[in-house]
């Protein structure tokens, strides 16, 4: 006959070697420990987002980018009676004043656009810059 097998031994708890949390990830931060500081995520999501947003709103006076999109319109034979270039919008919008006084003061407002767009487009890549920064300081620092 077969002998009886033994019961199993119990798993001791005590047994178990306890590992600090960043121990298993080679003793450095935990996955989600930059969750420390959410001020700096957060602060860091936030300037990244106004950023995005005045590079957004500032492309729009970008003569520039007008240009070559409306040229890359042309190109690719895109460019309809239907779907004006974005140049032909443009101009379409100050001629579209009633008044002389109104177009001089929508041609100005684009010249004045034209010339402050690529300082706040600076200032929007810095703000991008900085949120980053402000999100990499939330996690190297623990």
């Amino acid at each position: 006959m077969d002998k009886p097998r033994p019961p199993p031994e119990r798993l001791q708890i005590d047994a178990c070697p306890v590992v600090p949390a960043g121990a298993a990830f080679g003793g450095g931060p935990k996955p989600m420990d930059f969750v420390s500081h959410p001020g700096l995520l957060i602060a860091g999501a936030v300037t990244i987002l106004i950023g995005l947003l005045i590079r957004r709103f500032v492309s729009r006076y970008d003569f520039a980018g007008l240009a070559m999109n409306s040229a890359w319109q042309v190109a690719r034979g895109r460019r309809t009676a239907e779907s004006p270039t974005e140049i032909e919008e443009r101009l379409n919008e100050i001629t579209a004043a009633t008044t002389t006084f109104g177009k001089a003061r929508r041609l100005g407002g684009n010249v004045i656009g034209h010339f402050v767009a690529p300082i706040l487009g600076l200032i929007g890549l810095i703000l991008i810059l900085g949120g980053a920064a402000l999100l990499g300081a939330a996690y190297f620092l623990h």
